[in-house]
């Protein structure tokens, strides 16, 4: 398993210059190419690794207002390696698939990219997980960040 490596930039500018995916507040301002590649060359079966630098502004608790997060794809298996802004760093375990899914319902508006182990997982029953006040199933999967689909 690999941990975060090299540069550990909290600054929005720099992270751009040195190429990162970056969002801010549910939107890509860089690097969305870059993110795009990834998903193709992991879904061509090929070893593939992406920065993420996510910046909440809004509505986060502390430690969730920014975070870095590596994702690598060995050839068979997604990881990612996640810093957030407490300085602890969070390795988690192997996925199986990458799924972007957009909100219909609990999750109108928005798009939902996702590390998992299951493949039927959808932004609206992940969101269901957290607002039902039933006992419900919760999915083996990192929900790496959702990009807002309506103004």
């Amino acid at each position: 398993m690999r941990r975060l490596a090299g540069n550990k930039t909290t600054d929005l500018d720099e992270a751009k210059n040195l190429g990162w995916v970056c969002i801010v507040d549910q939107a890509f301002i860089s690097g969305e190419e870059l993110l795009k590649t990834f998903i193709e060359t992991s879904e061509a079966g090929e070893s593939a690794y992406v920065r993420l630098f996510i910046i909440r502004s809004q509505n986060a608790a502390d430690d969730y207002r920014w975070c870095l997060r590596d994702v690598f794809f060995d050839g068979e298996s997604y990881y990612v390696a996640t810093l957030r802004r407490s300085g602890r760093e969070y390795i988690h375990k192997r996925f199986q698939y990458f799924v972007i899914s957009e909100g219909i319902q609990y999750a109108r508006g928005s798009e939902h990219y996702f590390i998992t182990n299951d493949p039927e997982i959808t932004a609206d029953n992940y969101a269901w997980t957290f607002l039902s006040s039933d006992v419900v199933e919760q999915f083996d999967c990192e929900d790496l960040f959702d990009i807002k689909t309506d103004p």
